[in-house]
């Protein structure tokens, strides 16, 4: 390396970038002893300052002059990867590379691809691999910020260019400085605040967890709308400039307006005609004494549907027409935008959010018939469809579902949705309160019906208990209508339906109704807590470390330390780049430190991420480098459920072989046992004969290894009156 630095050309430029990858890859891991050996017995570093400061001459080309200086800078990133403050210790390699490396050669090359004229270029690998080690050097040693003489532009490219995140790793916590992918620009603001709202922050872990299931989602988007980027349709626009998920969320707010817009239209001209008002007049007067004067009115005010909506065809008030508007064209105007938007967002949603969905079923071994069907058939999917297709009826057809559009709101407010939410959470049991109301109603409708029918005597209710059915409608409606019960609909009595009234009025109107909306007020309740435990922690707890704001506000002496860590130590948005860096990256290209951070997030594991641990709050303590119990713990619970897992794998491949090992001899011995009784079948001995000549065989086999001469046994079989055979006359 150091003569392809003292003779530069194209030849030697290229020799030097292979002898700078092999270094990258042994020095990578990282590998402590390789680090401290080139940075600390070798002049690596010496030579790599010098190429750094060269200018490339001759036949050296430019981009592969700048793809070496890039590659000598990540070597720097490797030499110092692991290494940092432990303990209160400095790093010998870090002040290695600090003591020899100027920092203006540093400056000059990541301004050397930037001027004035060209600031909203983008940076080049050069400049934003000179910024990711000039923000390593400025974190192991805060004073060298005071040297840095960048511009304002460079500087505030420090923040979002190029970003850090705290990571542990062999259990220590590192932070970590990476260039941040243009792919990142692609996260819409509607993404990250529902990520915010819907994330589940049920515990510090379940929210690590899903941040990390969010981040697939989030990822795929930005890859769909990096592609339509790449898709040109001309006067310098593309596909991702129309159909974004911002514009998507702009228009929806734009149709509700419209909706909104017709309907206070609507409420503030909408009258029915003068021929409609002399025409209930007319009736009025003609049915004054009429006891059916109550349905009269109401048939009368039920004009047909086709004059209704030929009132809207012109200005001029048509014979016939129940109700008109004088701003009919402003309505028509409105009505239309109305459904353009609604068409387009439901046209945004197809083209923004079908596909990704698709991709993910397919992704997770779902057909592609089956995913084209749940694609279509998805939720959002069908809302867009029918709010459209209500809007071109509302237009078409009828004003009557225009109001219907407003419950749109419901899916853009959270607070309007946790209306509905109080409901439908506790439907099973507001179902079994409101059956158990039915059949009380039923009850006492069948004691009006036998007992109390006659009293429903006014002209406008004598007819409502005239059947069961009719008197048991009568209850349900005005019974729990009014204010005193069925009651009040009844002649007046305070004798023999005295009981019977008090009753419905404490049992119905009391106990059953007030049951039913204590449920819903008690859900409702349950949601605004939630929500309020939800913003607590959105606003006063860190996202990655789960801490609380006064952990740091009391730990630190400078004002709004809480809200500085947020910012600048663990903000979620950097950790989502990180990991979305991570994928773009590609594996063969990862340092010690990705391609752990990589595998545990194939495994969905949390342990790289600071739960409970943060570096503003260990700076300056020797245990620093130490791990927290909760951690060791984790580790050592984790190395002993793999270690059992292994074990019990092993133990029952033993078993298993066991297993056949006995069945094996089982079956031995079976055939041994079946062929001894056929032979013995041959012979013409049984079995108890066969057994009883081999016990005496054995027996003399044995007496004869001992040196006893076994007596012969009494030809009965018994033993003789002394007992037992005669023994020998030597001791053994």
């Amino acid at each position: 390396l150091s003569d392809c630095s003292r003779s530069p050309s194209r030849e030697a430029c290229n020799a030097a970038q292979a002898v700078a990858d092999s270094i990258l890859e042994i020095i990578q891991g990282p590998c402590t002893l390789n680090q401290e050996k080139f940075a600390l017995n070798t002049e690596l570093i010496e030579i790599m300052n010098r190429m750094l400061r060269a200018q490339p001459t001759g036949d050296v080309d430019e981009e592969e002059d700048e793809g070496l200086k890039c590659c000598l800078l990540e070597i720097f990133e490797g030499l110092t990867e692991g290494q940092g403050k432990s303990g209160g210790k400095g790093s010998v390699v870090f002040e290695r590379i600090l003591s020899v490396i100027d920092l203006d050669v540093l400056q000059v090359l990541i301004m050397s691809a930037r001027t004035d004229d060209d600031e909203g270029d983008e940076m080049s690998d050069i400049q934003t691999e000179g910024l990711v080690l000039l923000q390593m050097f400025c974190d192991y040693n805060p004073a060298l910020r005071s040297e840095i003489t960048l511009p304002k532009r460079i500087m505030s490219a420090m923040g979002t260019s190029v970003q850090s995140v705290e990571v542990v790793w062999n259990g220590k916590l590192q932070r970590r400085f990476f260039p941040v992918h243009e792919i990142s620009e692609h996260i819409a603001e509607a993404t990250r605040q529902k990520l915010v709202s819907e994330i589940d922050r049920t515990s510090q872990d379940a929210k690590l967890q899903d941040f990390l299931v969010w981040a697939h989602d989030v990822y795929a988007e930005c890859e769909h709308q990096e592609w339509l980027s790449s898709v040109d349709i001309g006067n310098n626009l593309t596909l991702a400039s129309i159909f974004s998920r911002t514009n998507q969320e702009a228009v929806t707010w734009l149709s509700f307006f419209c909706a909104f817009t017709i309907n206070v239209v609507f409420l503030v001209t909408y009258t029915h005609t003068d021929d409609w008002k002399a025409d209930l007049q007319m009736r009025v007067a003609a049915d004054a004494d009429d006891s059916m004067f109550g349905s009269q009115y109401l048939n009368t005010a039920k004009l047909p549907q086709e004059a209704s909506a030929a009132c809207r065809s012109s200005k001029d008030v048509k014979d016939g027409c129940t109700v008109f508007t004088p701003a009919e064209d402003a309505v028509l105007i409105l009505n239309v935008f109305n459904i353009l938007f609604s068409a387009f967002v439901l046209g945004l949603y197809i083209i923004v959010r079908c596909p990704v969905k698709f991709r993910k079923l397919t992704e997770h071994g779902v057909s592609k018939n089956w995913a084209i069907f749940y694609t279509v058939t998805d939720q959002m999917t069908l809302y867009y469809a029918c709010y459209t297709i209500l809007a071109i009826i509302s237009m078409v057809y009828d004003d009557v579902f225009h109001p219907l559009l407003l419950l749109d709101i419901i899916v853009k407010d959270s607070t309007t949705r946790a209306v509905i939410d109080a409901v439908v959470i506790p439907i099973k049991q507001l179902a079994a309160t409101l059956l158990l109301t039915l059949f009380v109603i039923y009850i006492f409708s069948m004691i009006l019906f036998k007992n109390f029918a006659a009293q429903f005597a006014s002209p406008d209710s004598m007819e409502d208990c005239e059947t069961l059915w009719r008197c048991f409608l009568a209850s349900l409606n005005y019974g729990m209508r009014l204010s005193g019960g069925i009651g009040d609909i009844m002649s007046h009595t305070l004798d023999e339906r005295l009981m019977l009234d008090l009753m419905y009025f404490l049992i119905v109107l009391v106990i059953l109704l007030n049951i039913v909306f204590g449920i819903i007020i008690d859900t409702f309740s349950d949601l605004r807590t939630q929500k309020l435990d939800r913003l607590n922690d959105t606003t006063e707890r860190c996202f990655i470390c789960g801490m609380d704001r006064f952990t740091f506000d009391s730990a630190s002496n400078e004002p709004q330390a809480f809200r500085h860590h947020l910012k600048n130590d663990h903000y979620m948005w950097n950790y989502l780049n990180f990991i979305f860096f991570i994928w773009q990256q590609d594996r063969d290209d990862d340092d010690g430190l990705e391609l752990y951070v990589r595998k545990l997030i194939e495994k969905n594991d949390i342990m790289w991420l600071p739960k409970g641990r943060a570096m503003c709050l260990t700076a300056g303590n020797d245990d620093d480098a130490e791990e927290s119990i909760e951690v060791q713990l984790a580790r050592v619970e984790k190395d002993i459920f793999e270690h059992m897992n292994v074990q019990n794998a092993q133990h029952m491949q033993f078993l298993t072989k066991n297993e056949h090992a006995v069945d094996a001899v089982k079956s031995g011995t079976d055939e041994l046992l079946r062929l001894i009784h056929l032979q013995n079948s041959r012979n013409g001995n049984s079995p108890a004969m066969n057994r009883e000549a081999s016990m005496r065989k054995v027996n003399e086999q044995r007496a004869s290894a001992l040196g006893i001469t076994p007596s012969s046994s009494p030809k009965n079989g018994r033993p003789s009156s002394r007992g037992g055979t005669s023994r020998p006359s030597s001791t053994k």
